[in-house]
Parts: structure tokens; sequence; C-alpha cells
């Protein structure tokens, strides 16, 4: 019986790990609006688990609920509504997303 309490206990732990790293993978383009338009090109940020690229380079990273880390925390990108929010000196950028691809 101990045996199987611990084996549940383990498996439990396991997915409550695998299930965390991965909220918001998938593939984000810059939101850009020209004349009442969108305008996306191809993928601007990519996020696969602790991993994201971004215009090419590829960067450790740790996601969370409402935000996501890159690297030692010098970019923070918020959540808002399924879309990342890039605060800048200049104001926000907003990347939306464009689908689950996730290959660097």
């Amino acid at each position: 019986m101990k045996k199987l309490i611990l084996l549940f206990a383990f498996t439990l732990l396991i997915s409550c790990e695998n299930s965390t790293n991965h909220i918001h993978d998938g593939s984000y383009v810059m939101n850009i609006s020209m004349f009442g338009v969108n305008v996306n090109s191809k993928a601007d940020i990519i996020l696969n688990g602790n991993k994201i690229k971004i215009n090419g380079t590829i960067n450790d990273c740790k996601q969370y609920e409402e935000k996501i880390v890159v690297g030692n925390g010098n970019v923070v990108l918020n959540v808002s509504e399924g879309d990342l929010i890039l605060d800048l000196p200049i104001g926000k950028v907003r990347y939306i997303r464009i689908g689950n691809a996730t290959e660097l």
C-alpha cells in the first residue's frame, strides 16, 4: 500500500512539473496596424517549453501564468488575453498568437 501511495505522489509531482512549463507555447507576431488593417509577417516569437526564439535568437526562458521571463530577467513579456506584451520606454508592443507551431 505504501508503494502505491508513493507511486501516486511521484506521478502527481511529475505531471504538475510538466504541465506548467508549456503554458504559452506557440508562435506570435508583432501586431502592427496600418490604416486600420493588421499587418503580420512571419513569427517573431516562438515559445517551446523553457526555450524562446525571438527574431532568430534562441534563449532560455521561464513561463508563468501571467508572464514569461527571458534569460536572466532582462526581458519580461507580460501575458494579456493570450497575447504577449513587451513594455518598452516608448510604449507597449503587443505580440498576438498566430498558431501552435513550436519548432525553434
